[in-house]
C-alpha cells in the first residue's frame, strides 16, 4: 500500500508557479537592498593619478638632495602614492585596492 496525497494536501505541500515567481521576486528585491554597491573608478581617473604621480616623481628627482638617505627617498615615494590615494578617496569614496594602486603606479 503506497502513500498518496489527497487533493487538499497536494495543494498545501507544493508552491504554485505564481507563488514561486512572487517569492523569487521578493528574494531578488531583498538581495538588492542588502547588496554592497562598490563604485568603480574610471580608467581616466587612474590615468590621471598615474600622470600626476610621474610629474611628482620628476619633481622629486630634480629636488632630491645628493646625500638623501634611502628612508627619505622611500618616504617621498610613499607620500606621492598617498596623495593619489587621497584624491581617489575623495572621488570614489573608498581607498584604492592593491590592483588599482598597481594600475596607477606600476
Amino acid at each position: 500500500m503506497g502513500y498518496s496525497l489527497s487533493k487538499s494536501n497536494a495543494n498545501e505541500d507544493f508552491i504554485s508557479e505564481k507563488n514561486l515567481s512572487e517569492y523569487n521576486t521578493q528574494m531578488e528585491n531583498k538581495s538588492n537592498e542588502t547588496s554592497i554597491h562598490i563604485k568603480e573608478p574610471s580608467s581616466e581617473l587612474l590615468d590621471k593619478l598615474e600622470e600626476d604621480g610621474y610629474k611628482k616623481l620628476a619633481t622629486l628627482g630634480e629636488t632630491l638632495p645628493q646625500n638623501a638617505s634611502p628612508e627619505y627617498v622611500c618616504d617621498a615615494l610613499i607620500n606621492i602614492m598617498h596623495s593619489g590615494n587621497e584624491e581617489f578617496k575623495k572621488t570614489i569614496g573608498r581607498p584604492m585596492t592593491y590592483a588599482e594602486m598597481r594600475q596607477a603606479y606600476g
